[in-house]
């Protein structure tokens, strides 16, 4: 029957107004006017909304690039350490004198203190400015004097080094000539033979009847450890702390070593030979002297004079590998697994999850434990430790990706390729594994923070040990660092910072992706 239309019953409308929308035509389904979007780039889409994910990603980047860049900025290796630097604060150059990031620290001292930091010998003096000074009474009632000062942790002052070439000599002295005004060599030091007539004479007085010996051992020692002290100490008319002794202007009475002439002398012979030399330096002046530049730390010292700028990188990059081989090696495990138990069922299912039942049951801290006692000599504590975590770290990817395949197999789809003759590889690697893959993704991503947190919190705990003379892992810093929270805190708050900061970008990451991969459970925990 044909639809007709009567105007007339339109009543107060004009009739010529209205028209068929369709008499002879045929309608077709418009063409698209945009290029169709892969399931990928859908992704992809998805995932750029998220704003926090973004630049939890541009974060991820740059400390990803800390770790593959900050090591070719520097001459320095993780190998090289100067023991005369450590616990050295950090310290920018473009920051010197300004209190903060210059390498220097409020600090309380008292007396013996003062007094040996206010006689330095060397160019670059340890208190850098006093800030206050007065009066206490210490444990005993004993009224003390205390300093406040702002000490520069860089100042190391005099060392002894020994086996000197002359020709060592010659371009010290070529380096001083050309820098005029800056020494490196210092005079040689005698101590034994005044420290013995010292001693000597305060038993002939009497003034110290009992400890004299005793006194005598602590001076000596004193005079060994420190070759800052380069003048005479002697004891107070009260107590036993040793103070310099000062002539009338107020300077300390040297120990120097002179020749017939009267001269300091500045090198003396180690041996009979006369090929070696003994000799005294400004090791600031030396430190430039050898590598061209005033030393300094960027992120400071630890307790051996590492650069914990440098071990740092170079541990970011460990565990970064360490996390991202991990995840993918227990992907693919955890992948096949999981295929093979998900797709077949029944008794392969079975027996695969009791398998996994059993490995699940091993404690991880035990096993990581008992690989560092046994096989870490072997075959090395790195690969130890990635065994450990292969072991067992497949399992939770391996009950995902079964569960995805309970999920997909019966699907018409996969019914419809199975009719058809799909063989089983066809439908389980192409038909259903792809609408599994953002499930596994996501997973996967998230397991290598995973990782990292595991390796850090072993290698904290001290149960396994990645630090070599050429590699070292953020958990060892942190472990390094542990032992000094209260005097040092910067050897652990860089390692601390980084971990933390690499942590929470991942996480965010990790929600970006599932975001994108699972539409479906947007803005799940």
């Amino acid at each position: 029957m044909k639809n007709t239309v009567n105007p007339a019953q339109y009543k107060g409308y004009k009739t010529d107004k209205f028209h068929f929308v369709q008499v002879d035509k045929s309608i077709h389904d418009t063409k698209f006017e945009t290029k169709p979007i892969s399931y990928l780039r859908g992704c992809w889409y998805r995932f750029r909304r998220n704003k926090g994910s973004i630049v939890a990603g541009i974060i991820f980047f740059l400390l990803l690039a800390f770790a593959i860049i900050a090591p070719m900025t520097t001459e320095r290796t993780v190998q090289w350490h100067d023991a005369n630097y450590s616990f050295v604060l950090p310290k920018n150059p473009h920051f010197e004198g300004t209190g903060f990031w210059d390498g220097t620290e409020e600090k309380k001292i008292y007396d013996a203190s003062y007094n040996e930091y206010r006689f330095y010998e060397t160019e670059r003096k340890p208190i850098q400015k006093m800030i206050d000074q007065g009066t206490e009474t210490n444990v005993v009632g004993k009224t003390i004097n205390y300093y406040t000062i702002r000490f520069d942790t860089y100042a190391v002052g005099a060392k002894e080094m020994r086996n000197v070439s002359d020709e060592d000599i010659t371009k010290i002295q070529a380096w001083e000539a050309e820098h005029e005004g800056r020494k490196i060599l210092l005079p040689i030091v005698h101590y034994s033979d005044y420290v013995d007539e010292y001693f000597d004479e305060v038993d002939a007085s009497g003034r110290i009847p009992t400890g004299t010996e005793t006194l005598r051992n602590q001076m000596k020692t004193r005079y060994e450890q420190n070759p800052n002290l380069y003048y005479k100490l002697v004891l107070p008319a009260t107590g036993q702390q040793f103070i310099p002794d000062l002539d009338a202007s107020g300077n300390p009475k040297d120990l120097y070593v002179r020749d017939t002439a009267d001269e300091l002398v500045y090198w003396e012979n180690v041996d009979g030979s006369g090929l070696k030399k003994h000799i005294r330096v400004d090791y600031n002046n030396y430190y430039e002297y050898i590598y061209g530049k005033e030393c300094f730390y960027l992120f400071g010292a630890n307790a051996n004079g590492y650069d914990i700028f440098v071990r740092l990188a170079s541990g970011a990059r460990l565990s970064l590998i360490l996390g991202i081989s991990v995840s993918a090696i227990n992907l693919l495990i955890g992948l096949i697994w999981g295929a093979v138990s998900g797709y077949y069922g029944g008794t392969v299912d079975l027996v695969m999850e009791r398998v996994t039942d059993i490995l699940a049951a091993i404690p991880f801290v035990i096993m990581a434990t008992l690989f560092q006692l046994h096989l870490a000599a072997k075959v090395g504590a790195v690969v130890s430790l990635l065994f450990a975590f292969v072991v067992t770290g497949w399992i939770g990817t391996a009950g995902t990706t079964r569960m995805q395949f309970y999920r997909f197999k019966n699907q018409e789809y996969v019914l419809a390729s199975r009719t058809l003759g799909a063989r089983d590889a066809r439908l389980i690697f192409v038909d259903i594994l792809p609408n599994a893959l953002g499930t596994l993704i996501t997973s996967s991503v998230l397991m290598i923070p995973g990782v990292i947190f595991s390796e850090s919190s072993l290698s904290y705990l001290n149960i396994v040990n990645l630090s070599t003379s050429n590699v070292t892992s953020v958990g060892t810093l942190l472990n390094d660092g542990s032992n000094f929270v209260a005097t040092y805190p910067h050897m652990i708050l860089f390692p601390a910072i980084f971990i933390s900061v690499l942590m929470i970008t991942f996480n965010l990451i990790g929600n970006g992706l599932r975001d994108a991969f699972n539409p479906t459970l947007r803005g799940g925990e």
